[in-house]
């Protein structure tokens, strides 16, 4: 395995432990510190951003997302964001 591959592999699991912090923080909310773990989930947003770039710059193709990323739409309205026009 070549220094690269290690890398990239590397960075690859340094945003998935990143994804799954911010899911880890957004379950924390509660109004007395809603303003700053929402700052942390913005930072962590923001890291998984960055190794993002770092995979870039090693030549490596960004994934379009990872499957436990983004929590399933379970709402009533997860089809109301479809290509709809309002008339």
């Amino acid at each position: 395995m070549s220094d690269t591959t290690t890398l990239e592999n590397s960075l690859h699991d340094l945003r998935l432990s990143i994804a799954k912090a911010v899911k880890h923080a957004q379950s924390l909310k509660e109004p007395k510190i809603g303003r700053e773990i929402s700052l942390v989930i913005t930072k962590l947003q923001e890291a998984k951003m960055w190794g993002g770039k770092c995979l870039e710059m090693a030549g490596e193709p960004l994934p379009a997302s990872y499957p436990h990323d983004e929590p399933a739409d379970t709402s009533a309205e997860a089809g109301v964001h479809s290509n709809h026009t309002p008339a």
